[in-house]
């Protein structure tokens, strides 16, 4: 178990024993939401080299180069191992930037959210990403910084959107046409064996209740638990 204190809001990294992980974190000493990167070193039996599961909640809202920033420290963090993933929620979709779905005329109408200005992190020069137009589609800093990384779900299910954040199907979401896929699963020497999705209830109402069988045999009322539907992913790890 980490020293890591356990608080109201973070990320959290299970590991199996077996794989004697440590723990690291890393803060984004940019963020202006308490956000990291949490890192687990794992010793998987006869894999080769170090291996890394890293979590993360990059920086939320219009925040595209604060996020650039973000990316940019975990890929640092993690370049030490040969073998790394990334996960977690990068609050930005992989074909459109947020708002991209309203009319261009309604825009205006989303709820304030400007772009912040630069810190004196950035003042001092450490590193200042340049700024992301209004029609570049952010994702494509995970080209420029992590070239090297795999995105699994495109990779594996090419023709699946893989919305995470789906307000057509999740009753979480307050805007029906917000459907994004928010969340993702980076690799990088290790290969994507197989993604699904956790927390969705396929062909269900949105705001309709289904039922599930418990160990007893009763039935109870399935909720779904999160604003963002989960990601469950197997990586095949190289070996000695």
């Amino acid at each position: 178990i980490s020293e890591n204190d356990v608080g109201s809001y973070g990320c959290l990294v299970l590991a199996r024993r077996a794989l004697s992980p440590t723990f690291a974190e890393v803060p984004y000493d940019c963020s202006r939401m308490g956000r990291s990167l949490l890192v687990a070193e794992l010793s998987p039996p006869a894999a080769t080299g170090r291996v890394a599961v890293a979590t993360t909640h990059l920086e939320s809202l219009n925040n595209p180069r604060l996020r650039a920033m973000q990316i940019r420290i975990a890929r640092d963090a993690l370049a030490r191992f040969e073998q790394a993933a990334l996960v977690g929620d990068f609050n930005f979709d992989s074909s459109q930037n947020f708002g991209d779905w309203l009319p261009r005329g309604h825009r205006r109408t989303m709820p304030p959210r400007p772009e912040r200005e630069s810190s004196d992190r950035e003042a001092d020069g450490e590193f200042r990403p340049p700024a992301v137009r209004r029609a570049a589609l952010e994702n494509s800093v995970l080209d420029l910084v992590m070239p090297d990384y795999v995105d699994t779900w495109p990779a594996l299910r090419p023709h699946e959107p893989g919305l995470t954040f789906d307000g057509a199907s999740n009753p979480h979401v307050a805007d029906a046409e917000e459907r994004m896929r928010y969340d993702r699963v980076l690799v990088r020497g290790m290969e994507p064996v197989a993604i699904g999705m956790l927390g969705e209830r396929p062909n269900a109402p949105p705001m309709e209740r289904h039922e599930v069988q418990q160990g007893d045999g009763t039935a109870a009322a399935a909720l779904v638990p999160s604003d963002h539907y989960g990601l469950c992913a197997v990586l095949g790890l190289r070996r000695l």
